[in-house]
């Protein structure tokens, strides 16, 4: 019987040059859109955001892009709401 071996590299781990909060974008309004679908209410919505390993740094985010965690809070409801409104079938 042959066995393989891979070879791994030491490679550093990879740094962002420009990181423009995209993936924190999608996190949020993808998890909007699955609440949505299971009509959980805004509070546990938003609880189960804050409770979430990358919720500091989404908050972080949005705070250098001149957006408080209030007004953060505040447009989440707002397009969390229109979810439920459009019934957030897709």
């Amino acid at each position: 019987m042959t066995q393989y071996f891979l070879q791994y590299q030491n490679i550093a781990a990879k740094k962002a040059t420009s990181f423009s909060g995209k993936n924190y974008q999608l996190y949020v309004g993808n998890f909007l859109s699955a609440c949505a679908r299971k009509g959980a209410t805004f509070h546990k919505v938003l609880t189960e955001l804050q409770k979430s390993y990358i919720w500091n740094d989404i908050a972080l985010h949005y705070e250098n892009n001149d957006t408080t965690e209030h007004q953060l809070i505040e447009r989440m409801r707002e397009s969390y709401q229109e979810r439920l409104l459009l019934g957030c079938s897709i």
